[in-house]
């Protein structure tokens, strides 16, 4: 059985690799549910807030190192997504 894969860490490689696409595969389909319920645009903002969220747990996580560009482009991120939801917010009154 070693001799299919070579050895036990490319075995363990190719489990998390199928485990990756199982996982992506379910992602895609949880997003076109989403996608029946939400208009495109909203859909569009919840994947902006995401990468914004994204950015900062890696930041949090690993440590990783923030120049001012990336914070300014964070903040216009996270401001334009406040933005969207007070708007929708005030339509719906």
């Amino acid at each position: 059985d070693e001799s299919l894969t070579g050895s036990g860490l490319d075995r363990n490689l190719m489990i998390l690799l199928w485990i990756d696409g199982v996982l992506y595969h379910v992602q895609s389909v949880i997003a076109y549910v989403v996608m029946s319920y939400l208009s495109p645009v909203t859909v569009s903002v919840v994947n902006t807030l995401k990468r914004a969220l994204i950015i900062c747990i890696s930041i949090q996580v690993f440590g990783n190192r923030v120049n001012l560009l990336t914070q300014l482009g964070t903040g216009i991120c996270l401001v334009g997504v406040l933005c969207y939801n007070w708007t929708k917010a005030q339509q719906s009154k």
